[in-house]
């Protein structure tokens, strides 16, 4: 007799909601390293316009030096955005790590009670393979004498 689990339809959901969650969290840490690799490029756009400033020595033209500070006030509000998108970004990859821990949890206990559930089966399945050696045993021998 082969076992059956009653619930394989449930673990089988189960381990489909594991894998669309795993698919979900490389999403999200894809859409992190995206927003981290714009935060960083805002970065370097900042430090080369500041790097690019004139110093200071001898005369300074105003109006190249006024737009520097427009786009460099520019890039600040853009950088906080970027660091606001950052950090709700890496707020949704946390709840899907999490979510990812929560089903994989369900999917293991159902896991675990198929696996006592076929342990028992075997179990009940080599007792009577026993009862019936034995009662095969036992007629032969009480024919013999």
């Amino acid at each position: 007799m082969a076992f059956k689990f009653r619930l394989q339809r449930v673990l089988d959901y189960r381990a489909s909601l594991v894998e669309a969650q795993e698919v979900e969290l490389g999403r999200c840490q894809l859409a992190v390293a995206q927003a981290e690799a714009h935060l960083s490029a805002l970065r370097r756009q900042r430090r080369a316009l500041i790097s690019g400033l004139p110093a200071g020595n001898g005369r300074i033209r105003v109006e190249p030096v006024e737009g520097a500070w427009r786009y460099l006030d520019l890039l600040h509000i853009q950088e906080e955005e970027a660091e606001r998108e950052l950090r709700r970004r890496q707020q949704a990859l946390a709840a899907a790590r999490e979510r990812l821990a929560e089903l994989k949890k369900q999917e293991q206990i159902i896991a675990k009670l198929r696996d006592r559930q076929r342990a028992r089966a075997d179990l009940e399945a080599r007792r009577q393979e026993t009862r019936v050696l034995d009662d095969i045993t036992n007629t032969r021998y009480s024919l013999r004498h």
